[in-house]
């Protein structure tokens, strides 16, 4: 059965599957994409709140301090300011110093991750290094 409104006797479809116009002629080859729309040249040179990027929130100073004091071996204050790889890694040093402190082993772990916490924590603390901003680049509140 066919469409009402197809007059050619076969449809055609775009890339993504909305019906287009037969083409004229068939060509043989056919041109690679190109850009349809013109390159504004001042587009690069606008504020990046101009580009129609969501507004960002900064994180607390505080919150992190607090957070970085009480659970800083286990990382919350990474997850808080959005350093994911580094509160999985300071969380699975704790855990597993933690299941392995039955062999001493475990204390080792332990003892780096609480260096690397306090190490943060002092770090948040002053607002110094990579700790004064959150993963976005965004200055603490």
């Amino acid at each position: 059965m066919s469409h009402p409104f197809d007059q050619s006797g076969q449809q055609h479809y775009d890339r993504d599957g909305l019906p287009v116009d037969a083409p004229a002629q068939p060509q043989a080859f056919q041109q690679p994409f190109q850009q349809q729309y013109p390159v504004q040249p001042h587009a690069a040179q606008m504020p990046m709140y101009a580009m129609g990027q969501p507004q960002v929130h900064p994180k607390s100073w505080l919150v992190a301090v607090l957070l970085a004091f009480f659970f800083g071996t286990l990382g919350v204050h990474n997850f808080y300011l959005g350093n994911t790889s580094r509160g999985v890694a300071q969380l699975v040093l704790t855990v597993l110093g933690w299941a392995t402190a039955i062999i001493l082993i475990g204390f080792f772990f332990l003892a780096v991750v609480g260096v690397w916490a306090f190490v943060e924590f002092v770090l948040i603390l002053l607002r110094s290094g990579s700790m004064a901003t959150d993963s976005n680049g965004v200055p603490l509140r």
